[in-house]
């Protein structure tokens, strides 16, 4: 059964990994129904938040082919879009 997820990624901050990363979800016909990607204290770092609509299968496989690119440091995967919503509420944007 599809729901969201939260799907939070620290990685570099250049273009080309975020494009990346939404072609992993094209590519697993996921649903990305919000994406807010920020600069972290240090320049060369950023955050993405995405909300998946999707099955917790699917939602997993996303998380481990993201976590495989090169400049992706962490990853993290929560059930529900509450994690996405307090991620904006610190970046300033809700």
């Amino acid at each position: 059964m599809k729901k969201d997820f939260t799907l939070i990624v620290y990685a570099e901050n250049n273009f080309s990994v975020l494009n990346r990363m939404i072609n992993i979800c094209n590519r697993r016909r996921v649903r990305i129904k919000k994406l807010l990607a920020n600069e972290l204290e240090d320049p060369h770092r950023g955050e993405a938040c995405f909300i998946l609509y999707t099955t917790e299968e699917i939602a997993e496989k996303v998380q481990l082919q993201v976590d495989k690119l090169i400049e992706v440091e962490e990853t993290k995967l929560y059930e529900g879009a509450e994690s996405f919503h307090k991620e904006a509420q610190l970046a300033g944007v809700e």
